[in-house]
């Protein structure tokens, strides 16, 4: 049996991607390429998380609680002739030796593992949004202290991680700034998993769209004061009004430069014509930061704006 993994980054588009695996499954059947449901993907790889603190998490609780091992790996094995596909961003948390013992278990071979990545300063930008919109993040930039190096957002060490563990499988990385720019997310996904000629259908609209730099501020605000409030109607706002994203201030991402570019340069090499952007100094942030600037006026503006049906 062999799988396709797509170890999905944060905010690289993985939700859409799995969004559309999901609306076009028959499609791709058709043609020889299985998608394993999302439950059954999460599931294994919650299988292959050994870190405790990430393991008891509410959502990987409720993974395990929604779909059982053995109903995934029956997912997996009732596909006998097809290429599977398996997204999941939990892989992206995963030790790849670790997944390797969980596929070897299966009797499964990787054939391709395909990853999506972003700028790092952007990556943690966008992160810090999405906590703030999802989870209930209450918590200011700057009480994160100075930015310091991270394996987990070192792109050429995660690369060689992965090519470890599976050395038999083609390692594919895509730009997914460059991807986006240039409508290309898609395409390059159905090229990674063989179904360039598949005739698909396209999603409609974004998905797990991030709030805006001012809408942001707002949601933490409310997050800082425990207020129960309608994100549905906060991204209504977001669609009626043209607002800059959310991004580090200048100095922040300098900070990520200095620390990112050399290993940055590194992937580059791997994969000519990708990445260069990301390995070039003079890193500028592509939007805002408005933590503690939003003033009584604005937020008086974006009140207005939540209370009224208009």
């Amino acid at each position: 049996m062999s799988v396709v993994l797509h170890i999905g980054l944060p905010k690289t588009g993985t939700t859409y991607l799995q969004e559309w695996l999901k609306l076009n499954k028959d499609k791709l059947r058709q043609s020889g390429v299985a998608v394993l449901s999302s439950a059954a993907a999460h599931r294994l790889a919650a299988a292959s998380l050994t870190d405790s603190s990430l393991s008891n998490r509410a959502d990987v609780v409720a993974i395990e609680r929604d779909c059982t091992l053995p109903q995934a790996v029956k997912e997996v094995q009732d596909d006998v002739g097809h290429v599977r596909v398996v997204s999941s961003e939990y892989f992206f948390h995963c030790e790849p030796s670790d997944v390797r013992v969980t596929m070897d278990a299966l009797g499964v071979s990787v054939s391709s593992i395909i990853c999506y990545v972003r700028r790092q300063d952007r990556v943690c930008a966008s992160g810090y949004a999405q906590e703030v919109k999802a989870l209930g993040l209450a918590k200011r930039i700057a009480d994160y202290g100075e930015v310091s190096y991270e394996p987990l957002l070192d792109w050429n060490h995660l690369y060689e991680k992965w090519e470890t563990a599976f050395p038999s499988a083609t390692i594919i990385f895509e730009n997914f700034e460059s991807c986006v720019a240039n409508d290309t997310l898609v395409k390059t996904f159905r090229a990674s998993i063989g179904a360039t000629g598949v005739e698909t259908f396209g999603l409609p609209e974004r998905v797990n769209e991030s709030l805006s730099a001012h809408l942001t501020e707002f949601a933490r605000i409310l997050n800082e004061k425990r207020s129960v409030y309608d994100l549905d109607r906060l991204m209504d706002i977001q669609g009626r009004t043209k607002l800059p994203p959310f991004a580090f201030d200048q100095a922040t991402t300098q900070l990520f430069e200095t620390i990112y570019l050399p290993t940055n340069q590194l992937l580059a090499k791997r994969f000519p014509l990708k990445f260069e952007e990301y390995c070039t100094s003079g890193w500028r942030p592509n939007g805002i930061d408005m933590t503690d600037r939003l003033d009584a006026e604005q937020q008086a503006d974006i009140l207005f704006r939540y209370v009224s049906r208009d």
